[in-house]
C-alpha cells in the first residue's frame, strides 16, 4: 500500500522531497509503535531496551547514567529513573564510582544479558521489520539517512529551493 493511501491523501505531494519527509515520519511511527507492543510482552519500554542494548556493548564494564543518556537513540532527560525502574526488575545494578563519588556506575545484570537474549532470539523482533529489504538495500538506505543527517550537520540550514538541497 502506498503512503497516500495509509494516510489518506488524495492529492499529490508538492515535491517527491515532501512525499520522502513524510514518508520518514511515518515509517518511525510504524517502527516505533511495533517496538512499543514488541517490549511491552517482555515488561520494558523502548529506552530500556536502549539502555540495557548500550550496556551490553560495554559489559563487563560499567557507564554512568549520563554517558548512557549520550548514548541513547532518544536521548532521555529522565536516564536516572530509566536506570531505577531497570533496578527494580534485577535488570542492571549500580554502585558509586570508586574514582568519583559524584558519578553512579551502571552495569547489566544477567539477568538484563539473558533478558536481551531472549528479545533477540524471538521471530517477530523489530529487527525483523526490514526483513524485505536485502543486504544490500539495507546498506543503501543507511547510507541515504546518513547522508540526510550529515546534509543537516553540514549545513547552516540554509536550503536551495530549486534543488530542495543545502546551498553551497
Amino acid at each position: 500500500m502506498l503512503l497516500e493511501q495509509r494516510i489518506k491523501q488524495n492529492k499529490p505531494f508538492p515535491s517527491e522531497n515532501e512525499r520522502a519527509a513524510v514518508n520518514i515520519l511515518y515509517s518511525a511511527n510504524w517502527i516505533l509503535e511495533h517496538m512499543r507492543n514488541f517490549l511491552a510482552r517482555f515488561g520494558i519500554t523502548q529506552q530500556q531496551y536502549n539502555a540495557l542494548r548500550i550496556l551490553r556493548g560495554k559489559f563487563p564494564e560499567s557507564l554512568s547514567t549520563g554517558e548512557i543518556r549520550e548514548r541513547m537513540v532518544d536521548r532521555a532527560p529522565d536516564a536516572s529513573r530509566i536506570v531505577d525502574r531497570m533496578i527494580a526488575k534485577g535488570l542492571v545494578q549500580k554502585a558509586a564510582c570508586a574514582s568519583d563519588k559524584r558519578r553512579i556506575d551502571v552495569t547489566i545484570t544477567q539477568a538484563g544479558l539473558d533478558l536481551l537474549e531472549t528479545i533477540e532470539q524471538s521471530p517477530d523482533r523489530p529487527s525483523n521489520l526490514v526483513r524485505g529489504l536485502t543486504a544490500e538495500e539495507s546498506a543503501q538506505l543507511n547510507a541515504l539517512l546518513e547522508k540526510m543527517k550529515k546534509i543537516d550537520n553540514d549545513s547552516d540550514g540554509e536550503v536551495d529551493s530549486e534543488n530542495q538541497n543545502p546551498a553551497e
